[in-house]
Order: structure tokens, then C-alpha cells, then sequence
């Protein structure tokens, strides 16, 4: 993190939302002169081939110590393109299922989060649309990381910010009907007779 001189104006001045901070741990205010040094130094980084080095060690890191019901590789030999197969945690309603969740970097990543999308059909407030919300995005987070909070998210949705209420709230007043629709949905979509495991 880089050093930043506040003056007592900026300490007491509420920070535009606009100018939050670049990872996790930097101040939620910097001065003009900072942020343009930080932009400078990531462009720099960039153009050295940091993204590409950077997903070619967490893939590495993936696969030498594989991830607790996950599976993690490239799709079609692409870097920038993954595919995670993600077993339905025991004792949750999407137990038996196998969730495939398609990864694309940017390619100013990691100061730009990854896309997650499922391409398995599944019912649960923190996805809508095949997206996915899951936590703050910080470069200082890794794709196993966000793979982890995924799973983490079938034992235990984030009710407080859900990205389809209707779930939600189906599974706090409701909890065995909404249960009984998650094995369904799970019955049907992530264990077909003829389902091809991508990994």
C-alpha cells in the first residue's frame, strides 16, 4: 500500500463513492496525486504480462492443492476462460448436485474482479440471471477464494443482500417448501442421467 498525506479538510470531507479504494486495505479517500501514481504503476503492470502470470500461479496453486468439492480448469485452453465444477454441499438440498460455473477474466484483472456465471440452473437468492453475488472484490483475493465463498453460499445464503429477494424470503418464512423446490431444481438440472462433466 502506498503512503497518502491527509489533510485535516480531507479527514472530515465525505469521499465521493466514485473514488473507493483500489484493494482491500487502501484508504477510502486518496488524493489526486496518489490515485494517478496508482494508476500508473497498474498500467505498468499490465503491459508486463502480470495477469497472465498471475492466473497461470493460481491455476497452478489450484491444482496442486485442489479445493475441497471444487474442480477447477481451463476451458478450451484459454487462460483467460475457466470452468468450476462445484459439488453440492452434504447435508444442504443441493447435496448429490454438480453446479458448473463458467470463469472469465478481463484482462486488467486482478484490479477488476473475474465474471462467474452458472451454467447449471439453480435456485438460490444470491444468484439471478446465472450471476453470482458474492463477496467485495479486492486484488488481494483469489479465484479459489471466491470459488470457496460460492460453496459457502449453498450451506448459507446471504439473506441481507440477496440478488432475488422472492428466495429470500420464501426461505426465511417458508423454509421447507423452499427446500423442497432446491432439491427439485437440483434433481432436474444438476443430476441428469446424461450429464456431461465438463471437468
Amino acid at each position: 500500500m502506498f503512503p497518502v498525506r491527509r489533510s485535516e479538510r480531507l479527514r472530515r470531507r465525505q469521499p465521493p463513492p466514485d473514488l473507493a479504494a483500489a484493494f482491500d486495505g487502501a484508504p477510502e479517500f486518496e488524493e489526486p496525486e496518489v490515485q494517478a501514481r496508482r494508476r500508473r504503476i497498474y498500467s505498468k503492470l499490465l503491459r508486463s504480462g502480470m495477469t497472465e502470470r498471475r492466473l497461470g500461479r493460481e491455476l497452478a496453486e489450484i491444482k496442486r492443492n485442489p479445493l475441497a468439492g471444487c474442480k477447477v480448469d481451463m476451458l478450451n485452453s484459454n487462460l483467460f476462460e475457466w470452468i468450476a465444477a462445484l459439488e453440492g454441499p452434504k447435508g444442504t438440498p443441493y447435496e448429490g448436485g454438480l453446479f458448473h460455473i463458467h470463469v472469465t477474466f478481463p484482462h486488467d484483472y486482478p484490479f477488476t474482479p473475474p465474471n462467474l456465471r452458472f451454467l447449471t440452473k439453480i435456485y438460490h437468492c444470491n444468484v439471478h440471471a446465472d450471476q453470482i453475488c458474492v463477496e467485495k472484490w479486492s486484488p488481494v483475493l483469489t479465484v479459489g477464494k471466491l470459488l470457496v465463498s460460492v460453496l459457502a453460499l449453498l450451506v448459507s445464503p446471504n439473506l441481507q443482500d440477496p440478488l432475488n429477494p422472492a428466495i429470500a424470503k420464501l426461505y426465511m418464512e417458508h423454509r421447507a417448501e423452499h427446500d423442497s423446490i432446491v432439491r427439485d431444481w437440483t434433481d432436474r438440472f444438476a443430476m441428469p442421467e446424461d450429464i456431461k462433466r465438463i471437468i
